[in-house]
């Protein structure tokens, strides 16, 4: 790793004694060395996993396992600090009464990446994925795009900091984007040895830009790892087709991550199925830390592997994940060209190939190459070619059928792929247009792709509301309880036959439980920003993802009225001052007596309105949500949807 050989500080306790010796099973730990605050490497609330245990060989983190933290590379320092490497972003806007521009349905459509409406009363069409069979190349960004950048297995990137410290989100958004386009070609780069292509699918936005999450933690989360994650759970971010890795305003580590020791060559092997976490802490950002603790996440390296060390690495040097990790670790030299120090595996027989020869170690064992996080060379460089790229959402389905439109992983352990071309040819039965994920106010559509480059028009109630190369689309801006006819043509042709389907009704108001609110119109759901404590934090309107953040709970107020409280926060939505035109959404401490916090849902033709007063709740400039004179448009609409 970067060519650094670190032993560990031993006082009371020495590596030597950690170790018991077992014939059928991983050796064990039998208690952890003593800390090294300089070389990041802090054990405070790792325990070791006694015989038996799925940790075996690693500590516990809680549910989870880990090798443990990571010593500091040569260059970086655990206490020292990283310059970015990017233009920083433009400092959010404090909010402030007086918002009274009111954007257009166009600029809306604009702003998630959709076509712009046919007509005011039309649905809205955004594409939520490529043309497929597309090559390979990455975009502007500098990673490859996949799917509507949302759905499946992807790495979630994170920010965080804790409650009371300072926020340097946007100094750093444009670096950790920047790392994470090193990621993706250390990745790339390292498949390509072996004859192959590997890209780290990360969640991505409309423009094929990485998705970073701010995320404010509570004061003492950084402490130790298992704070941190038990932290990140509470908030959601616990899904099991996210690895997430967490940019931490933290001084206590390098790089630590988790790790599980299953060998299984199969798509069902624990490090492809679950959530996994890694830390890296402000001195050692960049690309190199952070690909390797991901690397970790995916199934590296296990300890049955040719050259394994005791402790998660490897020994044959150079190699990302190969360094002299404790006593008994002997390292060699075996790839001698130091580029090698940021490709992964060595050689290419211990973690990563992507040409396994029969009968080696990686053809009947784990192999991260085969890993759902990344994708093989027939991915998507742009997620939209036509129309702009769209952030609309693609959850999992909640009517049948129930495909993903984001292809799982073969059972034969390859990573996944992008579904190519269809043949339709003379004398086949017309393509199946599949509905999925019907929701009060919107739908998503896929197909069967024609030949490449071929062009569809999505035709609903038989009328054309806009054209795409993508086969995978989100159409919003529907009523809740209606029913809908819908086609897919081909210039002047019938592609698919029409399809009816009624969408989701919108009935009471659902006091007391979870949900989730999207905006009737452009599918964004309301947003506590990076899941802040402090009263003024703004209401704004985000891609959905159903963290903690964007989940709220209605409880009875006065008379007909109820109070919003943001299950991440335990507070409620506010106008900033007395309800008027113009005044922006914020959260305050929940107080059933404060008219700004006393909101009235109303059942509509289009949606429900979020009224306080005489004034109705719409989306305003850069997405925060505004009190808005009622124009009685689905802008200012919104379903519910318990989540």
């Amino acid at each position: 790793m970067l060519g650094l050989s670190v032993t560990p500080t031993l006082t009371d306790t020495s590596w030597g004694e950690l170790i018991s010796a077992s014939s059928s099973e991983p050796e064990a730990l039998t208690g952890v060395p003593a800390d090294d605050p300089a070389a990041g490497l802090v054990f405070e609330g790792l325990k070791p996993a006694p015989k038996g245990n799925k940790c075996v060989g690693e500590y516990l983190v809680g549910d989870q396992c880990s090798h443990g933290p990571d010593p500091a590379p040569a260059g970086l320092n655990p206490r020292g600090e990283v310059k970015a490497v990017a233009p920083a972003r433009a400092a959010d806007k404090a909010p402030t009464a007086g918002l009274l521009a009111v954007p257009t349905l166009t600029e809306l459509a604009q702003s998630v990446g959709a076509l712009a409406p046919v007509a005011s009363d039309s649905p809205l069409l955004a594409a939520a994925g490529s043309e497929p069979g597309a090559p390979v190349t990455p975009a502007a960004s500098g990673v490859v795009c996949d799917g509507d950048g949302r759905t499946g297995k992807r790495v979630q990137l994170l920010y965080g900091y804790e409650s009371g410290q300072a926020n340097r989100f946007n100094e750093y958004l444009n670096s950790f984007r920047t790392w994470a386009a090193g990621i993706e070609k250390i990745y790339d780069l390292s498949a390509q040895q072996t004859g192959g292509s590997r890209h780290v699918r990360f969640v991505t936005s409309a423009d094929c830009t990485v998705d970073v999450l701010a995320v404010e933690l509570p004061a003492g989360s950084f402490g130790n790892f298992d704070g941190t994650i038990n932290a990140l759970k509470k908030l959601g971010y616990s899904s099991k087709d996210r690895k997430y890795v967490l940019f931490a305003e933290s001084k206590v580590y390098c790089g630590i991550g988790t790790l599980y020791n299953d060998h299984r060559p199969t798509q069902d092997n624990t490090n492809n199925n679950v959530a996994s976490y890694s830390r890296v802490d402000s001195g050692c950002w960049g690309a190199a830390v952070a690909a390797h603790e991901l690397t970790h996440n995916l199934g590296a390296v296990q300890d049955n592997s040719p050259n394994h060390s005791k402790y998660g690495h490897c020994t044959d040097d150079y190699d990302l994940m190969c360094y002299n990790d404790g006593p008994g670790t002997v390292m060699r030299s075996v790839c001698t060209d130091k580029t090698m120090e940021e490709r992964l595996d060595c050689n290419h027989d211990d973690y990563f190939t992507t040409a396994a020869k029969s009968g080696s170690y990686l053809a009947s064992n784990w192999n991260v190459a085969s890993s759902g996080w990344l994708i093989e060379g027939t991915g998507n460089p742009n997620p939209n070619p036509s129309p702009s790229p769209s952030t609309s959402p693609t959850t999992k389905p909640t009517t049948k059928p129930t495909d993903r439109p984001t292809e799982k992983p073969s059972p034969t352990g390859s990573p996944t792929r992008t579904a190519g071309p269809t043949p339709t040819g003379t004398g086949n039965p017309k393509p199946t247009l599949t509905v999925r994920d019907i929701r009060q106010t919107s739908v998503g559509l896929t197909w069967p792709a024609a030949a490449p480059g071929t062009r569809y028009t999505v035709v609903f109630d038989g009328r054309a509301i806009g054209t795409v190369q993508s086969t995978a689309v989100r159409v919003t801006g529907l009523r809740p309880g209606t029913e809908y006819r819908v086609a897919i043509t081909v210039g002047s042709a019938a592609y698919t036959p029409e399809v009816t389907f009624t969408s989701a009704s919108a009935a009471g108001v659902p006091t007391g439980k979870e949900l989730t609110m999207a905006n009737a119109y452009t599918g964004q759901n309301v947003d506590l920003t990076a899941s802040r404590r402090a009263d003024g934090t703004p209401i704004i309107a985000y891609a959905p993802h159903g963290y903690a953040n964007q989940r709220w709970v209605l409880t009875p107020a006065a008379g007909d009225t109820v109070l919003i409280r943001s299950v991440a926060s335990g507070k409620c939505v506010s106008s900033l001052g007395d309800p008027a035109a113009g005044v922006p959404l914020v959260q305050y401490a929940c107080d059933p007596q404060s008219a700004g916090q006393r909101w009235k849902i109303t059942a509509t033709a289009d949606g429900y309105t979020l009224s306080n007063g005489r004034f109705d709740v719409g989306i305003g400039e850069g997405g925060q949500l505004v009190l808005q004179t009622p124009a009685h448009t689905r802008a200012q609409r919104w379903s519910l949807t318990s989540s």
